[in-house]
Parts: structure tokens; sequence; C-alpha cells
């Protein structure tokens, strides 16, 4: 069984990365993913990125469906430089105070020009960085995201092969398994049947009896019904189908399969109850051993 389909289907482990220039200075965000029940997303961004958790959650769930989901951003501010620049303004505002103050404390002559500057907000040491990035992403903070997003993506996509290929390979062993307990299931009744008159006609011999044909015959039939295992059978090859047809369209299946492994234990537990088969047994216990590590794998698909 191999996966020919039509979406990419991902792992939910994985992580991106991405870097770049935000009206705050240089940053870096990383997204690591690991496997979870639903999309969780937890934002890690400090004092300088306090507000974004929101909208970059929201673009998360615009391209992500499950996982647990651990954004990390980081921005350097030493990065931002830029031209000193004096605000008129402020610088307007400011005069006026002073020289009322020196009017106050009995000071005289005029207030020199680097007491103005002096005064926080009047001189402007390059580009003065905001208390935080904006709630909205801006555009260079979208761009960035989008891109560690991507990368995400890719590293889950590649993952997500590499778990179809081994799943694959587990589906095609269960399959051939299924086959032998096919095989296997008429083989039962008949040897059932050969033992049954062999103990039952050496018993009736000692005693110069026999057995009528009519009673092998019932007590066949009932042996037959007891271990018959045709429904179970043919409910393990309509679940196969049904994982053929979800690695075929590919996508978000993850929650589909481990709902269909469940159904494929049920069914394989009860073909091993039903069965007195040595050989079916062990055939039932090698299925078991292929499904746990379906499970295993399914377990992380998105």
């Amino acid at each position: 069984m191999t996966s020919d389909s039509a979406n990419p289907i991902h792992s939910m482990t994985g992580v991106g990365a991405a870097s770049g220039s935000t009206e705050r200075g240089t940053a870096r965000v990383e997204i690591r993913s690991v496997n979870g029940r639903s999309l969780a997303v937890k934002a890690r961004f400090g004092a300088a990125g306090a507000g974004l958790e929101a909208a970059v959650e929201k673009l998360i769930r615009t391209r992500l469906h499950r996982g647990s989901i651990t954004v990390i951003m980081e921005i350097d501010e030493g990065q931002t430089d830029g031209a000193p620049s004096i605000d008129i303004e402020a610088a307007r505002r400011v005069l006026p105070e002073l020289r009322a103050l020196a009017t106050e404390l009995g000071a005289s002559g005029e207030i020199p020009l680097a007491e103005i500057l002096s005064v926080p907000g009047v001189l402007r040491r390059g580009e003065e960085p905001r208390s935080r990035l904006s709630v909205e992403l801006s555009a260079e903070v979208n761009t960035l995201f989008t891109a560690a997003i991507d990368d995400l993506i890719e590293h889950r996509r590649i993952e997500g092969a590499s778990l179809i290929r081994a799943i694959s390979e587990q589906f095609e062993v269960l399959e051939r398994l299924i086959a032998d307990a096919r095989e296997r299931a008429p083989q039962i009744i008949e040897k059932h049947r050969a033992r049954l008159l062999q103990r039952v006609n050496e018993f009736l011999e000692s005693r110069a009896k026999t057995l009528a044909d009519a009673d092998v015959i019932r007590e066949v039939a009932l042996f037959a019904d007891r271990v018959d295992v045709t429904e179970e059978l043919e409910r393990l090859d309509h679940h196969m189908v049904s994982v053929r047809e979800l690695l075929r369209v590919g996508g978000v299946f993850g929650r589909r399969l481990e709902f269909l492994l469940q159904e494929i234990l049920r069914e394989t537990n009860t073909l091993g109850s039903k069965s007195p088969d040595v050989a079916t047994a062990q055939v039932v216990v090698e299925m078991k051993l292929a499904i746990e590590k379906v499970k295993e794998q399914a377990a992380n698909l998105e």
C-alpha cells in the first residue's frame, strides 16, 4: 500500500524560523510544533512583542490544523539606528517652562542650548523605538511570521512523507496477515471435523457402535458457527479500503486514521477470541504488533 495522495500529508512535528527587519529592530521568529489533539498556540514574545499574540495566533490558524505550537520572537533593538534629530515642537514647549523656573529660582541669563537639548524628548538619538510593536501585524512583521510558518509547514511535509512511508509498510504487512487469516479460516472447521470423527469413532468402536452422519453434521455446524470470522474479515477489509482512500486523498486525516485503527484493533481482537487455532492466534499477535506500530506513527499526523 503506497500513498499517491492528491494533497500533502503533514506531520505535527517540525520547526520553522525566519528573521528580518521590523519597526522595532531586527527580529528572529522560531515556531516549534509537536503533536496534540487539537491546535494550541503559545507565544513567547517578551515585552517587545506584547500584544501581538492574538494576531499571530489568528495567522497560524489560517495555515495549520493540529499540533501544539510554540512561537518565539526575539528582537535586537541595537540594530535600530539613524541620525540624531531635534523635536522643535518639544523644544518650544520646554523653553518657556525653563525660563519660568529660572525666574522663580532667581536665576539670571539665557537658558543654554545644551540645557534645552538635555531635556528628554527634545533631542532624539536615532529613531526612537516605540515601547512595543503594534498589536496589528505590520507588513514587515506579517512577512516575517509568514516565512517562519512556510518553513515549518515544509518541515512538517517532509516528516509527514516519512511517516506515511512507515505507515504504508505496516499496512502492507497487515493486509498479508488478514489474507493469511482468511485462508486459514475454512481449514479450522475441516480440521475440527476430522478430529471430532476420529475421537468419537474411537470411542464408539470400543462399544461396537457407530455415529450417525446427521450427528456429525450437527456438531460440526455448531462449531463452525462459533468460530465463523467471516463478518470480522469483511469489516477488516472495509476498514482497509477506508485507509487506502485516506492515503489517496491526503490532507488532514490524523484523527480519522486513529479512529479506523481503533476499529481495526477491535475486529482483530474478536478474530483472535473466536479462533481456537494456534496458527491463527499467532497471526492475530502479528496483526496487533503492526497496528501498534501504525498507531505510534499516526499519533504524529496532522
